[in-house]
């Protein structure tokens, strides 16, 4: 029997739309290697964000600073911000206000778990050069030497994987959550 028009047509929008359906990405909690033992999660689940208010300064208020440049909150300040100053604050308070969380200008443990999420995946090949130069920041700053030039190439990527190695996370070389939040507290 040969195909009727309405046949055709409805075969024709079955494919538009599984053509058109967004495609399954494994989530962002598989991108810290899928062998991560769960007590090594925890382990750094639980350890403490570090609070950063005006005034502060160091490496990872450099990395906050370039991923408010990432998101929108900051503009573009090239590398080597590592104070926290009243810009850094405002920056913090509009992000903050966007979220719904409380506004304070600091950025503790509400206002982190929202920058990690934010934050997402990054890996080889991410062209974000401010999310990857956070990450290279943090890498240095927990004693890995890379270059921060905002490029996820072959260098950064090692660091990653030894960091990981160092901190018994199942070493892929992807920042996801768990290393993202391992890099920014220090480890275990």
């Amino acid at each position: 029997m040969p195909p009727t028009r309405r046949s055709v047509a409805a075969v024709t929008t079955a494919a538009a739309a599984a053509l058109l359906a967004p495609v399954p990405t494994a989530p962002a909690a598989l991108a810290d290697g899928p062998h991560t033992p769960p007590e090594v999660r925890a382990e750094i689940q639980a350890l403490p964000w570090p609070a950063l208010a005006e005034g502060d300064s160091g490496a990872v208020v450099q990395a906050a600073n370039e991923l408010l440049q990432s998101y929108g909150y900051l503009p573009e300040q090239g590398l080597g911000n590592i104070f926290f100053d009243e810009p850094m604050a405002d920056a913090v308070r509009d992000y903050q206000d966007d979220r719904d969380i409380p506004v304070d200008g600091r950025i503790g443990d509400e206002t982190w778990s929202h920058i990690r999420m934010d934050f997402g995946v990054v890996g080889r090949g991410n062209r974000d050069t401010k999310k990857v130069t956070a990450v290279q920041v943090l890498l240095e700053h927990n004693g890995h030497s890379v270059t921060g030039d905002g490029i996820y190439g072959p260098r950064t990527e090692n660091a990653v994987i030894a960091f990981q190695e160092e901190n018994s996370i199942d070493a892929d070389g992807v920042v996801g959550p768990i290393t993202f939040r391992a890099l920014v507290t220090g480890g275990v």
